[in-house]
């Protein structure tokens, strides 16, 4: 019987490679930010969004050591593969997360049934016994955003025609960029005018990106023993221009 392959370990904050094992996509590179059982982070520098966290499955990506030396310049296709290392943009990175687990329809998902939450606000959750794995990735016709309870959450309908509501966004990066954004429109009218911003300007940004792509996840089993859908990635990236308008559209208001 073979041994199994033993998995590399790193420190956070390493410099580390995340590949595919089974294709032959270019690997990426980036900073260790956290590694569990089910996924593998790493932050890295995105030439539109800036630094960026980026969030890899365990089946179908390995975590690897950086290199320590370059490739002599005579290897050329060595040479290339290490030239494109940290300077992947989103289309190739999505392309590199196409290629683990992607569903059309909510039944492809996790491998179980999703339930909704019996009080109307349309949450699903799945049993954990029944689910078959706890990340997944999705091509989606379009999605809207909105405010409630406590959070940003998004309504995404899928490329097969299902829709799901109610999807916390915990997608750091998309986090981090409504925080700016509505500290960017002050006090007033905060929500509203945030709310018709992300479903005018930025919606239509996403619907036209070809890349775009989401990742749904699993929280952690809770007291009643479920776990609850979220939306664990959004591509494109948010982009710091649009904060800029934002910033801008909120100097005229307040000169009218």
């Amino acid at each position: 019987m073979r041994a199994a392959r033993k998995q590399f370990a790193a420190p956070a904050g390493e410099k580390v490679v995340i590949a595919a094992t089974d294709t032959g996509v270019e690997p990426v590179e980036g900073e260790l930010y956290a590694a569990t059982a089910d996924r593998i982070s790493i932050v890295r520098e995105d030439a539109r969004a800036g630094r960026v966290a980026v969030h890899f499955p365990r089946l179908g990506f390995e975590l690897r050591a950086r290199p320590c030396t370059q490739p002599h310049v005579e290897d050329r296709k060595a040479m290339r593969a290490a030239q494109s290392l940290g300077r992947i943009g989103h289309p190739e990175l999505v392309g590199c997360l196409r290629s683990a687990e992607v569903a059309r329809s909510t039944g492809e998902l996790f491998g179980c049934a999703l339930r909704s939450n019996p009080s109307g606000s349309g949450a699903a959750w799945v049993n954990p016994k029944e689910a078959a794995r706890s990340i997944c990735g999705c091509e989606f016709r379009f999605l809207r955003f909105f405010w409630r309870v406590d959070r940003w959450r998004v309504e995404v309908k899928l490329a097969g025609g299902e829709t799901l509501k109610s999807l916390p966004i915990v997608d750091r990066d998309w986090n981090d960029f409504l925080d700016v954004a509505g500290a960017a429109l002050g006090n007033v009218n905060r929500e509203q005018r945030l709310h018709r911003f992300l479903n005018g300007r930025v919606a239509r940004e996403i619907d036209q990106d070809e890349a775009r792509f989401i990742r749904l996840g699993l929280t952690r089993t809770n007291d009643q023993g479920v776990c609850w859908l979220m939306l664990d990635s959004l591509f494109p990236l948010p982009r710091q221009e649009w904060v800029a308008e934002l910033g801008e559209s909120r100097g005229s208001n307040e000169k009218a």
